[in-house]
């Protein structure tokens, strides 16, 4: 798509912005840098062993691979840009493809964005070329999305609780992040015990099901955008969450 004069054009891009300027204002670099925050959010997981090194490996080995007409194509036919270059992304790596979006909305992906960008913005005179460029950026991505996911508290600070409900709704309760001051002490660790033992048992689920239960139960998406993201059917996507919702329970016998 060119551009002329007989379009808008931002003074700054045109009459007073500089190559590098123009640079972190450009479609690639936006796209670049929600590719540094899923591929980020993907090692805060990993921390966790939720995701593979490999799968983490081949996600940062792509971040920069941006084709913004395959994306446009896409965004043509579902109307959001973000998800639009999610769906790009998977398509470049297949491997990671399950665990992409994992612990964020797409809200939460601009925000970070946005704070990464300004960050960087803040910091860039701090950038003495000891390592790549593309290194430090993805080491500041990194230290947010870590602080991220413990601020969600996603995995290490919630309490469980097992309830009876229908299939399709969730099979355990979050409860909130910090004890209220009247809990009970011995419910509290109880609640703990069997945190500790769900999240065990699901990081030995194999990945077909344990990407899809973190999905739904974790970041409490929709079995359509779950099916969306998956590239899988509605039913194919209850199938196998009641598996490995099933496979759970044995286990830790709730």
């Amino acid at each position: 798509m060119a551009f002329d004069f007989n379009s808008y054009l931002s003074p700054f891009t045109w009459r007073y912005g500089s190559d590098e300027m123009r640079f972190l204002w450009s479609e690639v670099h936006k796209r670049s840098l929600w590719r540094e925050v899923w591929a980020a959010l993907a090692q805060a997981e990993s921390d966790y062993g939720l995701v593979t090194p490999e799968q983490v490996q081949h996600l940062r080995a792509r971040v920069r691979e941006i084709d913004v007409e395959r994306a446009l194509e896409i965004e043509a036919q579902i109307h959001h840009d973000l998800m639009a270059e999610l769906k790009a992304y998977a398509e470049q790596a297949p491997d990671a493809k399950r665990i992409l979006h994992l612990g964020a909305t797409s809200a939460d992906i601009e925000d970070i964005a946005q704070e990464v960008f300004i960050r960087i913005f803040r910091f860039i005179k701090k950038y003495r070329g000891e390592a790549s460029f593309e290194s430090w950026v993805y080491k500041i991505v990194l230290n947010y999305c870590r602080s991220y996911a413990r601020r969600r508290s996603m995995l290490n600070r919630i309490f469980f609780v097992p309830v009876e409900r229908e299939e399709d709704e969730k099979s355990v309760d979050i409860i909130g992040d910090q004890p209220q001051p009247d809990a009970n002490p011995m419910m509290l660790v109880e609640n703990r015990r069997i945190a500790d033992d769900i999240l065990g048992e699901l990081r030995r689920l194999p990945p077909i099901y344990k990407d899809i239960l973190i999905m739904r139960e974790v970041n409490e998406l929709s079995y359509e955008e779950i099916a969306e993201i998956l590239g899988i059917s509605i039913g194919t996507v209850k199938s196998r969450i009641s598996r490995a919702r099933s496979i759970i329970r044995d286990k830790v016998k709730l």
